[in-house]
């Protein structure tokens, strides 16, 4: 189903469980979002909890990626 879909969203947990381990490193996540990007998905996202985002996209045939921290909110009131 991936070739059908824009954008491809999991947590960590997730991404360990379709890609194994290694997923849980940036290497490895690139990896995953190379391999993901290639099936058809312009986004991949992994939210990795407090840590932040893997966040990479596609532009034509090149990918790009970045791990974006955490902002830490403040109280609203």
């Amino acid at each position: 189903w991936a070739p059908h879909i824009d954008l491809w969203q999991c947590n960590e947990y997730e991404a360990e469980c379709v890609f194994g381990p290694a997923a849980s490193t940036e290497s490895g996540m690139r990896a995953a979002a190379s391999e993901l990007l290639a099936l058809g998905p312009r986004v991949v996202c992994f939210t990795l909890g407090p840590q932040g985002v893997f966040v990479a996209y596609r532009e034509g045939e090149t990918r790009y990626g970045a791990v974006i921290e955490a902002f830490r909110a403040g109280p609203i009131a």
